[in-house]
């Protein structure tokens, strides 16, 4: 968290990829070779289909990856929106397989009493599934941050703006006076305020209730915003891609 960008993280980030691979293979081994009880009917919800509209701050909340997308793509060794785009692909698709490995696997071994955690189902002497939980702290570790960079650079654009310095680029090779003592202290007190919230709120629904709707407004407003100054405030963008680029923004913020 201390870096100055996030092309370091790479190799970390690597890693909590394989971490919760890890632990996927071994929701998926335990099913296939532990005895669970067989599914006799389908599980079905019974909630009528307007509830699902309640989950959208949820996943908004979860999803934060796109929060990223601009320092990624900056990190990349060889910058291009098709290098950018596929690189985005491979990780849809690397975490849309887990996620339904994970999910589908783990409901079909305790059906209606699986957990929220998945991790709860299982023998707290499973020396595997302990190595997974291990893999999943791992995985988070990696994770934190590269959405911590992302805030520390949103506070020390404002920071810059408020006072009216010159603007930091990652690419000097001489840090500005007094910068990498702002860094320090900000990932600080950024680190302390995240572990007194986990430490003190039980309930993560208690941290969605509030902040899913801020998230959702990253996830469609914020892209939104981002392709009308695209379309108006650039003359290389003209004709229908202008067209295009003011309707996709008008359908973000609807």
């Amino acid at each position: 968290s201390f870096f100055r960008n996030i092309s370091y993280l790479g190799k970390p980030s690597s890693a909590g990829v394989f971490a919760m691979v890890y632990l996927v293979i071994v929701i998926v081994v335990r099913y296939t070779t532990d005895t669970y009880p067989p599914l006799e009917k389908p599980i079905h919800f019974d909630h009528n289909w307007t509830v699902a509209f309640g989950a959208i701050p949820v996943i908004c909340f979860g999803f934060q990856c796109h929060v990223s997308a601009v320092p990624v793509y900056h990190a990349l060794s060889k910058r291009s929106v098709k290098r950018f785009a596929g690189v985005v692909a491979l990780a849809m698709a690397t975490n849309t397989l887990l996620y339904t490995l994970a999910g589908a696997f783990g409901a079909l071994s305790f059906h209606d009493g699986t957990c929220s955690d998945i991790l709860l189902n299982y023998e707290p002497s499973d020396k595997a599934i302990t190595a997974g939980r291990v893999a999943l702290a791992f995985n988070i570790v990696t994770s934190y941050p590269i959405l911590h960079y992302c805030g520390r650079a949103a506070f020390f654009d404002l920071y810059v703006r408020i006072r009216k310095l010159p603007p930091v680029a990652d690419e000097l090779d001489e840090e500005p006076s007094g910068e990498r003592i702002r860094r320090y202290i900000a990932t600080c007190v950024w680190l302390v305020a995240s572990l007194v919230i986990a430490i003190n709120v039980s309930d993560v629904k208690k941290v969605i209730e509030p902040f899913g709707g801020l998230a959702a407004c990253f996830i469609f407003a914020f892209p939104g915003l981002c392709l009308f100054n695209v379309a108006l405030d650039h003359t290389a963008v003209r004709g229908r891609r202008r067209q295009a680029a003011v309707a996709t923004g008008a359908l973000f913020l609807v």
